[in-house]
């Protein structure tokens, strides 16, 4: 089914459907053009979308690190109030997005969640960012210019036509924490089928840290994963985009729709 996205990379987008409903979340200093071929493959089954841009989200740094984790969990809730029907719902996140899907199917009824690259665990890098953030070093250095302006993807092309935060903002790495931790203690709480997919040649967040994850679903009736390995952190967007919206597509007829 047909469904004309904004001309704005950058911004929300919704649309109506019959069949089920879909929150797809993007990435911390992401944005919704990242979750745009996860919505193509849910429009295929007249599912209704929802595809918030998170508090701060959209221009700089410095808009990000006047927001916290609890502003991104609301905006996430209240996203899902908005999608019209009683079809089955799907939850679905890049990255952070997948950790505050996964906090949001521990609390509220969801029928299934997909995670692809979830944050689970961060590079040594991240890791310093974050603990030199609680130490307070985003009162010297608010914010740090990216090295990839357009996210971590292999595809050149896709990463220059990906107007994502272009800065790491140095405060809110505390906040991204805060879900981070949050949503690993979530996983032994989701009781819905899980699929999982991660890039391997993500520098962004280990592979591993989805196979990790997987093995904490320990109630989860079903737990599909998948590895990419021609792509980076930004999946949907990467290299093998047709290959990953291929196994959407089976994982909603399958464990959704079938159901």
């Amino acid at each position: 089914m047909a469904f004309d996205f904004p001309t704005d990379l950058t911004a929300p987008f919704r649309c109506d459907g019959t069949q089920g409903r879909a929150l797809l979340i993007h990435g911390f200093t992401g944005i919704p053009n990242e979750v745009r071929p996860i919505a193509a493959v849910f429009r295929e089954f007249d599912f209704a979308i929802e595809a918030p841009l998170l508090p701060g989200h959209g221009a700089d740094g410095a808009a990000i690190n006047k927001t916290k984790a609890g502003d991104w969990h609301r905006a996430v809730e209240e996203a899902a109030r908005r999608l019209p029907g009683n079809g089955p719902l799907v939850v679905a996140g890049v990255s952070m997005g997948g950790l505050l899907a996964t906090c949001l199917a521990a609390r509220k009824p969801v029928d299934a969640l997909m995670l692809i690259a979830p944050a689970f665990e961060l590079y040594a890098d991240g890791k310093l960012g974050v603990k030199l953030s609680q130490m307070g070093a985003h009162q010297l250095i608010p914010v740090l210019e990216k090295k990839e302006k357009g996210g971590d993807l292999v595809d050149i092309e896709a990463q220059r036509n990906n107007p994502n935060t272009s800065e790491i903002p140095i405060r809110a790495l505390q906040d991204l924490e805060k879900v981070r931790q949050r949503a690993l203690k979530a996983l032994a709480r989701i009781k819905v089928p899980v699929f999982i997919a991660h890039g391997e040649q993500d520098r962004t967040i280990p592979a591993r840290a989805s196979l990790d994850a997987s093995l904490k679903l320990r109630n989860a009736p079903e737990v599909l994963t998948h590895r990419f390995p021609a792509s980076g952190h930004v999946l949907p967007l990467d290299l093998e985009q047709k290959e990953l919206q291929r196994a959407l597509r089976l994982f909603v007829q399958d464990q959704v729709l079938s159901s």
